[in-house]
């Protein structure tokens, strides 16, 4: 006799604290297939092409788009933010007054988008996951392209936690330049490099509990050698 055993998915659980609790109500990290567009709602499977008289598939029929759009999870911009640029001056400002935002020098990328400011979103949320995180920017959600890139990136969680601050590129301009995103707005698409169903959760915790993971997640930013890497691994296996 034969048995079959259904592989038990992994949960990926999304943590912010209390003073964010509207966050998690209104704005939390979901499932990106919560996300569908609406230009995607609207294009239909195929179209009649009356230059040629043949009928033909749209965008929707596009395996990878498909599979990009119901792939991992989506962080939404948790309030409002404006920034304004001009020259090598900066200002900006959260619609919560309490999120963090920061200026990454150039010289610590040089020759790599030399003339963009590099800023950095510290976000609210901090991930607790058992397998490494693909963030890229959610392309297909977006009608027009913003006027800012946001780069991605692979975190390989140490201890099973990772932060999920976003980095923001934004040229230089001798003009003074306005940027202003809602809230809402998609940012992140998080994506788990695993072939195992995952299932996404969000938790509010306590000030003491969230200070603990972000003590962690920061202390552990600070040193990216494979070293202590390494070390971790071999105590969680152990």
């Amino acid at each position: 006799m034969l048995f079959f055993f259904k592989e038990k998915p992994i949960t990926i659980t999304s943590y912010i604290p209390a003073k964010y609790s509207l966050v998690e109500r209104f704005t939390p990290i979901a499932n990106a297939r919560d996300f569908f567009p609406d230009w995607w709602k609207n294009t239909p499977s195929s179209r009649f092409n009356w230059d040629n008289m043949k009928r033909e598939n749209t965008a929707k029929s596009c395996p990878g788009i498909n599979s990009m759009l119901q792939k991992g999870a989506i962080l939404p911009m948790w309030c409002d933010f404006a920034l304004k640029t001009q020259r090598g001056d900066y200002s900006w400002q959260y619609s919560d007054d309490m999120s963090t935002f920061k200026h990454h020098s150039n010289d610590q990328a040089p020759n790599f988008y030399s003339n963009y400011f590099i800023f950095k979103f510290e976000s609210p949320w901090i991930i607790e996951t058992p397998v490494p995180l693909f963030y890229t920017f959610p392309h297909y959600l977006f009608t027009e392209p913003p006027d800012y890139i946001i780069p991605c990136g692979i975190v390989s969680p140490i201890q099973n936690s990772a932060s999920t601050n976003i980095f923001l590129y934004i040229k230089r301009e001798e003009e003074e330049k306005k940027y202003f995103i809602k809230a809402g707005t998609p940012m992140l698409q998080i994506i788990p490099l695993t072939e195992k169903k995952v299932i996404f959760k969000t938790e509010i915790v306590s000030r003491n509990e969230y200070e603990k993971k972000d003590k962690l997640v920061s202390y552990l930013n600070h040193f990216v050698g494979r070293g202590l890497k390494n070390m971790f691994k071999e105590r969680n296996n152990k």
